[in-house]
């Protein structure tokens, strides 16, 4: 009997030591796809009517762009070129600000965000 149970715990063991030389690793550094560099972010400020941008991560404000009062929406396009600011539903005309990102690809660095243009209609809600 002692002999059955001794050979059970061998074989749990071997198992055990097997699977955590085969399948088992060390830690893993983890490191981010951006860099401090290509991290920033845009609020919209809805008591002046500007949307901010924030650098990280630093924190600091670098950048307010004005826009029309009562924006309650941002956007990105999907190429992150452009942040779309819109007002909230709930006004009578609506106004969509298109604004860049300031991202350059070319140079790989990021300029100051400014509005390329403001577009005003009579539809709430875009």
């Amino acid at each position: 009997m002692k002999k059955i149970n001794l050979y059970k715990f061998f074989l749990i063991l071997g198992f055990l030591v097997y699977f955590n030389l085969a399948y088992g690793h060390g830690g893993v550094q983890r490191t981010s796809e951006l860099k401090d560099n290509d991290i920033r972010l845009f609020v919209a400020d809805n008591m002046d009517g500007s949307v901010v941008t924030i650098d990280f991560p630093s924190g600091e404000i670098i950048n307010r762009v004005s826009t029309p009062k009562s924006i309650m929406i941002l956007a990105s396009s999907k190429n992150k070129k452009y942040i779309y600011a819109m007002r909230g539903r709930d006004t009578d005309q609506d106004v969509v600000s298109i604004i860049t990102t300031g991202y350059d690809p070319e140079a790989n660095r990021f300029r100051q965000p400014h509005v390329v243009r403001t577009i005003e209609t009579d539809i709430p809600g875009g």
